[in-house]
């Protein structure tokens, strides 16, 4: 079999959500890109409807997905502890549910409409000093971008996730019987196009997040398999089986996902990581989506500019890094929550809409009134041993914050600057 060389600037791993982002908005910048994934064009990427911030679209300059893209939004959102325990009630959040699987056809059509080229159905068997080889194919590249997921390549021999911070997620899109939908939400004090979240039913890091939509009914799930949980796909399945009205799965898909920080290394010579590959996640859900496109502007900016894929490492982790390793803080320590204790945080005021807000539109909580801070200082009168623990978590929240504005380049200072995160995050 004859050998063909095709020569690049850009060849992204992937075609994915990540993937495809890189490759819309670098040949967007004029770059020339091919991006390469094994699977089929329709099975690449995430299958199912995920929550996305309203400011996401401004921030990486796309429009705001319209329907059938967008699936809407919840009118109110409740956060209950367990199945049956306090709730928290959160009104006009700024997130949007998102079809996955036709944000990346929109990705993918503008990349294309741009110059880039996919190549589905291809495998990589191997990738050495700008060289990618697949099977009869070679390319040579400047940059090379891995955006393979979390079980894909790892070019860049990052460490392995560790089985405490992979979420097991599921999703699915189902038909159901409205009335029936109608009663179970109205017997768990919701209402049509509102979401009820019941966390903590399988560990500190789990929830089952049920959406109405009239006759369509939205089923997340997710839990840490790795503390000794079932899988959300598990989860799902039984919350399904117990409820007769759900009807037929229409799509959706289930997935392992870091719920860590990003991984300190994100480029190297060559070669720069985005997505869950380099662990751009939001810790405290596992929501991947924001981080990925945020990098995915970011790496083709400065692949463009001339800045570098250092240059991309080091803006991403001063501008975005501290905000996920933040809330790895904190999810480190829900995680470990009796599901009393995530009642008692509730029932003590300590967890608040406003907290709530904050974490669903992926963002930093902003400084209390001073009448908040009075009820969270009662509150946490109320709760002395969690009090001290949560005093704990937001110091090393704010020092790490710090840390990372600090991001510095490779070498000796890059060494300190990990061992003095490690330390802060756990």
């Amino acid at each position: 079999m004859s050998s063909m060389l095709r020569k690049t600037q850009v060849c992204v791993l992937g075609g994915g959500t990540a993937g495809s982002a890189v490759a819309r908005f670098a040949s967007e910048a004029g770059l020339a890109v091919v991006c390469v994934d094994q699977r089929p064009r329709d099975r690449a990427g995430a299958r199912w409807v995920n929550g996305i911030p309203n400011w996401t679209w401004n921030e990486v300059g796309l429009d705001k997905p319209l329907e059938p893209e967008l699936r809407g939004n919840s009118q109110r959102f409740h956060l209950v502890a367990g199945m049956d325990g306090p709730r928290i009630s959160v009104e006009g959040h700024q997130s949007q549910e998102v079809d996955m699987r036709l944000l990346a056809k929109r990705l993918r059509s503008g990349a294309e409409a741009a110059g880039a080229d996919f190549l589905f159905d291809t495998a990589v068997n191997n990738v050495a000093e700008g060289v990618v080889t697949c099977g009869s194919l070679t390319i040579e590249s400047e940059f090379i971008v891995d955006a393979s997921g979390l079980g894909g390549c790892n070019l860049l021999e990052n460490e392995k996730v560790k089985k405490a911070d992979i979420c097991a997620a599921a999703q699915e899109v189902r038909g159901c019987d409205a009335v029936k939908g109608l009663e179970f939400f109205a017997k768990n004090g919701a209402r049509d196009h509102e979401a009820l979240c019941f966390s903590g039913v399988a560990g500190g890091f789990s929830i089952l997040n049920v959406h109405l939509r009239g006759e369509i009914i939205n089923i997340l799930t997710g839990s840490v398999p790795g503390d000794g949980h079932p899988s959300g796909r598990k989860m799902l399945d039984e919350f399904v089986a117990s409820q007769p009205w759900i009807g037929p799965r229409q799509f959706g898909g289930s997935a392992a996902i870091p719920i860590r920080r990003p991984f300190d290394t994100l480029a190297r010579g060559r070669v720069a990581a985005v997505g869950d590959a380099a662990c751009q996640v939001f810790p405290a859900h596992g929501s991947g989506i924001t981080p990925q496109l945020l990098a995915a502007k970011m790496l083709a900016t400065h692949m463009a500019g001339g800045q570098g894929l250092e240059g991309y490492e080091r803006e991403y982790q001063r501008t975005w890094g501290g905000l996920s390793a933040s809330y790895d803080v904190f999810r480190k320590f829900s995680q470990q929550l009796a599901l009393e204790d995530l009642a008692g945080l509730m029932e003590a005021g300590i967890m608040t809409p406003e907290t709530s807000r904050t974490a669903i539109e992926q963002r930093l909580p902003e400084v209390p009134a001073p009448s908040q801070i009075k009820d969270y200082a009662r509150g946490l009168a109320k709760k002395p041993a969690l009090a001290a623990q949560l005093l704990k978590v937001a110091g090393a929240m704010l020092a790490v914050r710090q840390l990372y504005r600090a991001y510095p380049d490779a070498g000796p200072l890059r060494s300190m600057w990990s061992r003095s995160v490690a330390r802060l995050v756990g």
